[in-house]
């Protein structure tokens, strides 16, 4: 059992990281996370003009754009992704219960294959392009959110246009004709037909047109088990995963990754060594988020989540994401520690109104508090520790920021700890906050701390917080 449950965390690291399409050929990306008015596209520098007040609905990830076709709602734009013969991939999400003929996206112009029309027509999905058409069997207007890939190749015909539902290669009876795509430039439209003639009424979300095709292993990956997949989450060009070194990394961001909604039994290991964390108490998912992501909330009542058995080396390094709801109770309220002879915790330091931070070891260096000028209740921050056993030293930075660094680490954390996030070595302190994710590598070298840093800074919106001249604030790793 156990060696069937690593071979899937190797097959997971790898779709984590590999088969991330990436930006290089993404021509635009929409969140359709604005409430009202212009859409802005996240990658390049076509935004979407608002006509006739689109409205906005809760969304796969934050909002989406809600539309009435009664009132011709809809967001449009004078440039095009991709005219011509030139391969493309359209990838959105859609909820919809209507049965009439509706439009999800197109663009082009009226003459033989000059249009590139997605419709849905009561639950079936079309592809209509002038003198040809192509539909997929089943339906889908059931008033759920689906995710849809429709893409071609370059210098193909409406007949090998391919359709994805949900990460799903949908079957099709083929096409009405032959005829050569041929891609025109007329304005490009959501929720209305390039003509003018049909609207929409329903609800789309993170909307994007790349200039290839994807295969079918980066369709999974943008679907994400339902979970879907921000413009962050693709355009990173590292994470932990790409590291040797990883020994463990946990991302509540990925709720696939989550057993138990809303309370949270265990939250798996994306890293090669299978330490998933067990919850003690009652954590939370899918209440709280931050940038529009989902964390693990903690409500600091022996609440925290936990492995009894992680083994460390020597020489490693602690990068997470926090946030503390500081109530100043006691000391001890951690946000992350190992428990055995040799250990330590990051915790509260003095027991105030707010968190200032502290690092508390038992038999390696010695208790030392930091704190600045900012208050740290309900902020989120990034926490990177680094326990160096070639140079003796510990170092503890607050969003880059060197805070604490001790050259008295001279006797290495035992090998088998229990690690604990959001509770103290004794589980009795526990922190009233979030947890948006760690990662865990069996090194000291610099760089590997900043890029994580660097790659939680940008994915939760925190560049901002960083210290002056760290080398990711203005772009992620």
């Amino acid at each position: 059992m156990l060696t069937l449950l690593r071979h899937r965390r190797k097959s997971f690291r790898a779709a984590a990281s590999d088969d991330n399409p990436g930006t290089s050929n993404l021509v635009s990306s929409w969140s359709m996370d604005e409430t009202s008015g212009t859409r802005a596209d996240s990658h390049g520098s076509n935004d979407l003009t608002d006509n006739n007040t689109v409205s906005y609905a809760t969304g796969v990830i934050s909002n989406a754009a809600n539309f009435i076709s009664a009132n011709s709602e809809n967001l449009s734009s004078s440039t095009q992704p991709v005219t011509g013969a030139g391969a493309r991939a359209a990838e959105f999400w859609f909820k919809t219960s209507s049965t009439a003929d509706q439009a999800l996206t197109s663009y082009g112009q009226n003459a033989n294959g000059q249009w590139w029309r997605i419709r849905i027509e009561n639950g079936v999905i079309y592809q209509r392009v002038t003198n040809g058409a192509k539909s997929w069997s089943n339906t889908w207007n059931d008033g759920n959110w689906h995710h849809l890939v429709m893409q071609v190749d370059a210098n193909s015909t409406i007949d090998d246009v391919v359709l994805y539902i949900d990460g799903t290669l949908q079957s099709s009876s083929g096409a009405t004709t032959t005829q050569a795509i041929n891609t025109g430039t007329g304005d490009l439209y959501f929720g209305r037909e390039a003509s003018g003639s049909i609207g929409y009424d329903g609800d789309i979300d993170e909307c994007r047109y790349w200039n290839r095709v994807l295969t079918a292993d980066e369709i999974t990956w943008l679907y994400n088990s339902g979970s879907g997949r921000s413009y962050s989450d693709i355009s990173f060009g590292w994470s932990p995963l790409d590291e040797a070194s990883l020994d463990s990394y946990w991302d509540p961001t990925d709720e696939s990754s989550i057993t138990g909604s809303p309370a949270v039994t265990t939250l798996e290991d994306l890293g090669p060594n299978g330490n998933d964390l067990s919850a003690n108490g009652t954590p939370q998912t899918g209440v709280r988020t931050i940038n529009s992501l989902n964390v693990i909330d903690f409500d600091g009542i022996n609440e925290y989540l936990s492995n009894s058995t992680y083994t460390l080396n020597s020489t490693v390094t602690f990068v997470g994401v926090f946030l503390v709801d500081a109530n100043g109770s006691n000391v001890n309220e951690s946000i992350f520690s190992v428990d055995a002879t040799v250990d330590f915790q990051i915790d509260s330091g003095d027991g105030g109104s707010d968190w200032d931070g502290r690092l508390n070891p038992t038999g390696t260096g010695s208790v030392t508090s930091w704190s600045d000028s900012s208050s740290k209740n309900g902020v989120a921050m990034i926490v990177s520790v680094t326990f160096d056993a070639v140079a003796n030293t510990i170092d503890v930075w607050y969003d880059g920021d060197n805070m604490v660094s001790l050259s008295n680490y001279t006797t290495d954390l035992d090998g088998t700890q229990d690690l604990k996030i959001m509770g103290n070595r004794s589980g009795i302190y526990t922190a009233n906050g979030a947890f948006g994710g760690m990662a865990i590598f069996n090194s000291a070298d610099t760089d590997i701390r900043q890029k994580a840093e660097g790659f939680f800074a940008h994915r939760f919106a925190l560049t901002g917080n960083l210290v002056s001249g760290h080398p990711y604030i203005s772009s992620a790793p």
